[in-house]
């Protein structure tokens, strides 16, 4: 006979079938304390790669496969992992330090080079990101305010692409439309374009006709994501002149964090490399 929705042992197997296979794909740890300790342990590791960026995330799936291989090793092995990893989280957080601030290094130079870089991009590109900041403002607050609407967490996320859907373009097209024209509101609309005026001149010597307006339409999301990435990076030089201070300001305490950090690894390494239980 069919399978129907009051065929409830299909149901069942069916829902056996996706818990086994998603438990298959996903790390799975003796407790909540055991998947803290471990994945802070591989965080620890794999942020001493060489080819990590100075107060840069660590891989998540990298993280996540390293964790799970922790997972796997014998209950002494696990607990001396997570007794290397608190008793260094618990130095870092009495001394007021992140890891990410010890390693990678963060220097002055780092800091300069990134300062010099980031002032370039603000001053080249600060008139595009602000035309994106604007238009993009207000669809990105009703977006906020759809996922207040709903209490279920999968609801909130459902709110909130729905209202992305239908906001962030209507205000591309109404930028768009009320950018053409020379009335009082194309002006105002105009204001929000200027930095597309030249592009506008060059290509359309007016902004009458569909051609500005497509142009309007297509910089207004390109222009809202330049916003994101260039607030991004001046945040980025924020956290790194914060990270250069502090350092500067606990020279003493950071040799004995960086040596006891390293210890810590070497204690995380032994411990994967110790047989195995059967």
């Amino acid at each position: 006979r069919p399978v129907g929705s009051e065929d409830h042992d299909a149901v069942t197997r069916l829902t056996d079938e996706i818990r086994c296979s998603l438990a298959s794909v996903s790390p799975d740890f003796d407790s909540l304390l055991d998947a803290v300790e471990l994945r802070a342990a591989a965080d620890l590791v794999l942020r001493t790669e060489p080819a990590v960026e100075p107060l840069s995330e660590v891989s998540l799936a990298e993280r996540e496969a390293f964790a799970a291989d922790l997972a796997d090793l014998p209950t002494a092995a696990r607990h001396e992992i997570g007794a290397a990893v608190g008793e260094y989280h618990l130095l870092l957080g009495a001394l007021g330090v992140r890891d990410d601030h010890l390693v990678p290094p963060v220097g002055l130079s780092t800091l300069v080079r990134r300062l010099v870089l980031t002032s370039f991009l603000v001053v080249l590109l600060a008139p595009f990101a602000l035309m994106g900041a604007a238009v993009n403002a207000v669809p990105a607050l009703l977006v906020m305010l759809a996922g207040t609407l709903a209490k279920a967490p999968v609801s909130k996320g459902t709110n909130r692409v729905l209202a992305g859907v239908v906001a962030f373009p209507a205000a591309w097209a109404l930028l768009a439309i009320g950018d053409v024209g020379s009335d009082a509101a194309a002006r105002s609309f105009g204001v929000l374009t200027s930095p597309l005026s030249p592009i506008i001149r060059v290509l359309y010597d007016d902004r009458g006709g569909w051609g500005p307006s497509l142009l309007v339409f297509v910089a207004a999301p390109l222009f809202g994501l330049l916003a994101v990435w260039l607030a991004e990076r001046v945040i980025g030089c924020y956290r790194l002149a914060m990270t250069v201070w502090g350092n500067t300001q606990r020279r003493g305490q950071l040799r004995i964090l960086l040596d006891h950090r390293a210890d810590t690894v070497e204690r995380i390494d032994a411990a994967r490399h110790a047989d195995r239980a059967p």
